[in-house]
């Protein structure tokens, strides 16, 4: 006898295939150049960024000099929205994060210790992926309302401290996902009546 598996057995798989699928989402990477000019009296130094979706800053690379420092996450006037302290060390410090980014914001990632960033000349397009888009490279200022209120430098000119910034999607298909768990449901559902009328 070939049994072959139940309404709710293939609703029920089927629904979480496909909520598993529909809920998942893929690394972007931005990478940048090689950071190897050392950094001069600026305290303030970093890469301005807009989220071209809702998604989620994962991870960055901070190259400094040496020193410990706090890499801060600011909105465009500069209120202070994550932190993280960076242990002291000469070699890019890899920081995993979970940071929010709300679609059509503009936002700075910065490192806050005088002479203690790396950045390198650029001069070249600004990148962006599916999730946030470079708007300037490298921003130097002495305080903190200075590095958000404009660039000293063109936009592309250097790019400073940070590479390998990594975002996912936070864009779920919440309407597919509702809908599945709810043909999953409804699969349970006519298999419990069909149960109660044999």
């Amino acid at each position: 006898m070939i049994r072959t598996p139940s309404l709710r057995s293939i609703s029920l798989a089927l629904g979480l295939a496909f909520a598993g699928v529909a809920g998942s989402a893929g690394a972007a990477v931005i990478n940048g150049p090689a950071l190897t000019l050392a950094g001069s009296g600026w305290v303030y130094t970093g890469i301005e960024f807009s989220a071209v979706t809702n998604s989620i800053l994962t991870s960055f690379s901070y190259a400094n000099q040496g020193q410990a420092d706090t890499v801060i996450l600011t909105d465009s006037v500069g209120n202070i929205l994550h932190s993280v302290n960076t242990p002291a060390s000469v070699t890019p410090d890899v920081e995993n994060v979970n940071w929010a980014l709300t679609a059509g914001q503009t936002y700075f990632l910065l490192q806050t210790v005088a002479s203690n960033e790396l950045y390198a000349s650029f001069n070249q397009a600004l990148p962006s992926n599916s999730d946030i888009s470079i708007v300037v490279s490298g921003t130097f200022a002495m305080t903190l309302s200075d590095a958000v209120a404009a660039s000293n430098f063109g936009a592309n000119e250097y790019w400073a401290a940070f590479n390998d910034i990594t975002t996912t999607s936070g864009n779920v298909p919440e309407p597919l996902s509702l809908a599945l768990v709810g043909l999953s449901l409804a699969g349970l559902g006519y298999q419990q009546r069909k149960r109660r009328a044999v």
